[in-house]
C-alpha cells in the first residue's frame, strides 16, 4: 500500500490528477480488508479498485491512476474492460 500511495502522490504532484484517490480513509479501509481477508492477488485488485482507484469520479483521472499504480507499484494489476477499451481507442 505504501508504494501505491507513493505512486498516487507522484501523479498528483506531477500531473495534478488523482487527488480524490489520496484518501487516508481508503488506506485504512484497505488495511482492514487485508486483515479480514488476507493478502492475495484477488484482494490486492479489489483493494486497489474499491478503495483507491474508484474514489476518483473523473474517468480520465481513473485511467491515469490505474496506469501509474501498474507502472510504479502493482505490475500485476489487470486491465479492466473499461481501461482496455480506453487504451484501444474504444471510448
Amino acid at each position: 500500500m505504501e508504494n501505491i500511495k507513493k505512486a498516487v502522490d507522484e501523479l498528483i504532484r506531477d500531473e495534478s490528477q488523482g487527488d480524490s484517490s489520496k484518501t487516508i480513509r481508503g488506506y485504512i479501509d484497505a488495511a482492514e480488508y487485508f486483515t479480514a481477508y488476507g493478502i492475495t492477488i484477488d484482494t490486492k485488485v479489489e483493494v486497489c479498485e474499491d478503495y483507491i482507484i474508484n474514489k476518483t469520479l473523473d474517468f480520465e483521472e481513473r485511467m491515469a491512476i490505474r496506469d501509474i499504480i501498474r507502472q510504479k507499484a502493482f505490475k500485476d494489476l489487470p486491465m479492466s474492460q473499461e481501461e482496455e477499451e480506453y487504451v484501444n481507442g474504444g471510448m
